[in-house]
């Protein structure tokens, strides 16, 4: 570990850390998830971590800052999944002027079991539903980063062989659903890819294998739920123009 910039606040110290701040520095081997905390320090702490030109701080990008994590009192915790090869910077601060006694821990957050296309989670039958971390999960060798239009950098996977031709709809707050045909990770034909909120509705055809990649929208991970359910029956609609009509009115209609 190293100081990136001056200890104490002042002027070059990123807005979101306050007080007095010491540094630390990371790189990753490989792309992990990992989880950052000060649980057991015995003052308030703050915690982010940033990348990119520590000469130029307030220019610099975040993965995250956290003041009081849920449940830990007034210590603080950052998770995030990073790239391999790029150098995290990663500050803690306080809020009162003499701090106190710092326990800094950083762990790798293991991958999801259906993090590879292979082992894709096999989906029985609907209604499914599922609340996943995907902080660990990585774009796999082989992955193409253009499967969909936005990222899956962080996906896992999911099998459904729908029995018949049916219609079904994917939903994942915050985060992207693709749906492909194909036997490996660098064979798949793109059926549907959604945007962030959203249902996704797609029409699948009997006998046919269908995988979902279930990825965040955030690029650092965290908890996502897909929900896979048979599609709603359309319910016929009814137009006519004009609003107002008389006797002598032409009129069109459509549904």
């Amino acid at each position: 570990s190293e100081a990136s910039w001056s200890d104490g606040q002042g002027s070059d110290d990123p807005f979101c850390l306050g007080g007095a701040t010491v540094w630390y520095t990371f790189t990753p081997a490989s792309d992990i998830g990992i989880d950052i905390n000060t649980f057991g320090s015995d003052y308030n702490t703050t915690l982010g971590v940033f990348w990119g030109n520590p000469t130029n701080p307030i220019s610099m990008s975040s993965f995250g800052c956290n003041d009081d994590a849920d449940g830990h009192g007034r210590q603080s915790q950052v998770t995030f999944s990073a790239p391999a090869g790029l150098k995290l910077y990663i500050g803690v601060g306080a809020h009162q002027p003499l701090g106190g006694n710092l326990v800094l821990s950083a762990t790798q957050i293991p991958p999801p079991a259906n993090d590879d296309f292979a082992n894709a989670k096999a989906i029985a039958a609907l209604p499914f539903s599922e609340t996943i971390d995907v902080s660990g999960a990585t774009r796999e060798p082989g992955q193409s980063p253009y499967l969909c239009p936005r990222s899956l950098n962080h996906s896992v996977w999911y099998a459904f062989t729908p029995a018949d031709d049916s219609a079904v709809t994917a939903t994942l707050v915050d985060g992207i659903v693709g749906v492909f045909t194909g036997t490996s990770i660098d064979d798949l034909a793109r059926v549907a890819c959604s945007e962030p909120g959203p249902p996704l509705t797609v029409q699948l055809v009997g006998g046919t294998a269908y995988y979902f990649a279930v990825s965040d929208d955030n690029a650092t991970g965290g908890v996502v739920t897909f929900n896979l359910t048979d599609a709603p029956s359309p319910v016929a609609d009814f137009h006519y123009y004009p609003w107002n009509p008389t006797s002598l009115s032409p009129i069109s209609f459509t549904d």
